[in-house]
């Protein structure tokens, strides 16, 4: 990563303001154990096979789950959407349990047995408007949950969470109806994400592949939005051929069925606590593979995934140990829009609301560096600031014997905004509140005392400021936006300030993201092709070289574009190559510059069908990196012009700065 420059506009604190214990926390790539709730203030962890509580307000809490086996762990959170105002909190567990509950609830009110392990859950972020399932005549609140298994499914639902009075008139508790089951991945789900508009749902895996649902062309709209009671009609999703729709059954003792036939059930037994389950005929379809929109393939696992909350059109995803990069999608088209190396695994990614700037966490680094935080710019992909962590995880005091040692990792992260909101608060407080069945219970749990506690006492109806951290005030930015909580694999949480004082405005934004106002004067980069090599295979990929050009003040030349191709090392070659000679297979013989002068090169790999025709002039460089120690077979190159080809090879020392925009080879617009 670059070094950073140290002024006041860009730089940001390196140690965390506030540091939570957190024993038992799982050092897991593919667990994600944290959410927090903006409607209640209240951040949830899981420590092996528990949740704990932790808000400004309130300290430590538990929720009322029952001790589960130490093999039944916590392997995903999820808290409900903000403009839902429940603070639902889905939690998996890794013997296919799933649990709902609201921290404004002395119980849980759905408990579900899925057949195999749950790796992920994720509400959607904002509520959905569908008639109830108890009153179909009355249109109500519901909450989108998206699971994922260990097999690669994901179960779609909508939960309906009747009201207290709802619950107390009519012993009403809601329901969870599956809308959907989809066929996604060949192996495990690691991540998922909603795009704001809740137009399309995002999927990670260990299949290396990130895919992306458009819900309204593979789910009928009906099922997505509303009720029907013809439990004999079938329900078949636009444009797929083997959809399966399974009959409606309130409190169903079975889920559906694989890939079998309706009049063959599943044994695995489904547990209802207290709401109803509604799936089958007329309202479950079954979502065959390869019904996505887009197949964004990666590396390796594919964990973090993000929408810009100003941009829903814009999607990040991180790869994992194999991967080791940021990559940037237009959901449209599917287009690989820019990819930023990092050198780790991508554990998480948050965008921020109000900047054009995205912040990630990292794992296990390859090739090893400190640096476990870092905030990069859109669209320039411009690392504008960097944490590094010290030993273990620990705060950062520079170098130790010039190595970087251990320095833990981060498993994920979640945004938080520093305060409980006000109106929570308010809500605790008001005449509506207080007459309605649990609100005594509520504000027990939410205080940590019971009533008879002679030293219990309300919360106060203003907004609580964040404490003092660690150090001194929290800065100005931070309070504005918030901060970001890492889970550590030193077993503990930390609280980081990420975004830097220099702010990007988010309007009048084209449809990639990309600011529709004249860019600032910047260096512009030289795009170029380049022979690479991942996973022992030779790769094409279009670079873009930073920091790019700039006025040289060199005589003769003072006051051109000038950029520099890198540290030379050993001596340049000029060769003179004969019409229509095979090159043949061939590994680079050192990290270099080719720059073709004339004729034409065309290059292709083995394990590919990616090709790159280089023509000698002005667009005729290319970097070449593919040495035997990287790429066990190297690159074809056959020179196919009716004249020779002449080519100067310059040697290089380091590989120059540079942001991948894309895999294959630059298109000629972009040179």
């Amino acid at each position: 990563m670059n070094e950073l420059k140290a002024d006041d506009d860009r730089t940001v604190p390196t140690r965390p303001f506030r540091i939570l214990d957190a024993p038992r926390l799982r050092d897991d790539f593919y667990s994600t154990t944290l959410a927090y709730s903006a409607t209640s203030g209240v951040l949830a962890v899981g420590l092996g096979t528990h949740v704990y509580l932790w808000s400004e307000a309130f300290g430590v809490q538990r929720p009322p789950l029952k001790d589960q086996h130490t093999s039944n762990y916590v392997t995903s959170l999820s808290f409900s959407s903000e403009n839902g105002s429940k603070s639902i909190l889905a939690i998996g567990k890794r013997s296919g349990m799933l649990c709902l509950w609201s921290v404004f609830e002395p119980s849980v009110r759905f408990r579900i047995d899925h057949p195999d392990t749950i790796t992920c859950v994720a509400f959607k972020q904002t509520k959905s408007r569908r008639p109830s399932e108890r009153f179909p005549q009355v249109e109500v609140d519901t909450e989108d949950l998206a699971v994922g298994d260990d097999n690669g499914y994901v179960w779609y639902y909508s939960v309906e969470w009747s009201d207290d009075e709802v619950r107390a008139q009519y012993d009403w508790h809601g329901a969870m109806t599956l809308l959907a089951k989809i066929s996604a991945h060949s192996q495990q789900i690691c991540g998922i994400a909603w795009s704001p508009d809740g137009t399309y749902l995002a999927t990670g895996a260990n299949d290396n592949s990130c895919l992306l649902f458009e819900l309204e062309k593979i789910i009928p709209r009906r099922t997505l939005s509303e009720h029907t009671n013809n439990q004999s009609a079938l329900t078949e999703a636009p444009g797929l051929d083997n959809s399966r729709v399974h009959s409606r059954r309130d409190r169903t003792n079975n889920l559906l069925p694989l890939a079998q036939t309706n009049s063959v059930p599943l044994a695995t037994a489904l547990l209802n606590f207290t709401g109803s389950l509604i799936a089958g005929e007329g309202r479950t379809v079954y979502i065959p593979m390869n019904c996505q929109k887009h197949r964004l393939t990666h590396s390796a696992a594919v964990k973090a995934i993000a929408f810009a909350p100003w941009r829903p059109s814009l999607l990040a995803t991180g790869g994992g140990s194999n991967d080791r990069a940021i990559h940037f999608y237009h959901t449209p088209s599917g287009a690989c829009l820019a990819t930023i190396n990092v050198y780790a695994q991508v554990t998480s990614l948050i965008w921020s609301k109000t900047r054009r700037q995205i912040v990630a966490t990292f794992g296990f680094a390859q090739p090893e560096h400190p640096f476990r935080i870092a905030v990069f710019a859109w669209p320039s992909c411009e690392q504008i600031a960097a944490i590094p962590w010290g030993p273990h995880g620990s705060a950062w005091d520079g170098f130790m014997n010039n190595e970087y040692g251990d320095c833990g990792r981060a498993l994920s992260a979640v945004s938080y905004p520093g305060r409980p909101p006000a109106y929570m608060l308010r809500r605790l407080r008001s005449r509506d509140s207080s007459s309605s069945p649990d609100s005594s219970t509520i504000l027990e749990r939410l205080t940590g005392r019971e009533q008879s506690d002679p030293g219990g006492h309300a919360p106060s109806r203003a907004a609580i400021r964040p404490r003092a951290k660690e150090g001194g005030l929290w800065c100005s930015r931070t309070t504005e936006e918030g901060c970001i909580i890492v889970a550590s694999s030193d077993q503990t949480l930390k609280f980081h300030e990420v975004w830097t004082s220099s702010k990007t405005t988010i309007e009048g934004s084209g449809p990639y993201g990309a600011t529709t106002k004249s860019p600032p004067t910047s260096p512009q980069p030289l795009n170029i092709t380049v022979l690479n090599a991942h996973n022992n295979h030779s790769t094409l990929e279009c670079w873009a070289l930073v920091p790019g050009f700039e006025k040289t003040t060199e005589p003769g030349v003072s006051g051109t574009a000038s950029l520099s191709l890198g540290a030379l090392e050993g001596n340049a070659t000029y060769t003179v190559i004969p019409p229509h000679f095979d090159g043949g297979l061939h590994n680079a013989p050192a990290l270099q510059w080719v720059i073709f002068l004339s004729g034409l090169a065309h290059i292709t790999l083995p394990h590919s069908k990616d090709e790159a025709w280089i023509r000698g002039g002005q667009k005729g460089s290319i970097l070449v990196l593919d040495t035997h120690d990287v790429s066990a077979e190297g690159h074809f190159t056959a020179y196919t012009s009716d004249e020779s080809t002449v080519a100067v090879e310059v040697p290089l020392e380091h590989v120059p700065g540079h942001r991948v925009l894309h895999e294959g080879a630059c298109r000629d617009g972009e040179l």
